[in-house]
């Protein structure tokens, strides 16, 4: 099956910094762990240094690309993970790209 443009270019670079994030952050802050509220927060912060950029502010590309990997590693953690925060949902494991 052919890659997606978008998924082809860098995206094994940008999987990789992600995974070593989600890694990174299940060390420093591991379950029980509020996961909805630190995706908001890294949401925020990457949304901030955007608009930072934007406004003129000398923020680095390369420092919203992290805030990104952050806020993606949130999402897969979160996916993966739950949050005790919410109990009715359960992260359903085993789920793939064929049966979801």
């Amino acid at each position: 099956m052919p890659h997606s443009i978008i998924l082809s270019e860098g995206w094994s670079e940008m999987a990789e910094a992600i995974d070593y994030e989600i890694a990174r952050a299940r060390k420093k802050f591991p379950q029980p762990n509020l996961l909805h509220a630190a995706l908001v927060e890294e949401l925020g912060e990457a949304t901030q240094a955007l608009l930072n950029q934007y406004h003129g502010d000398k923020t680095p590309s390369r420092d919203i690309y992290k805030e990104l990997i952050q806020t993606a590693a949130m999402v897969i953690r979160l996916a993966q993970e739950g949050d005790p925060q919410f109990p009715l949902f359960q992260p359903a494991p085993g789920i793939t790209r064929r049966n979801w």
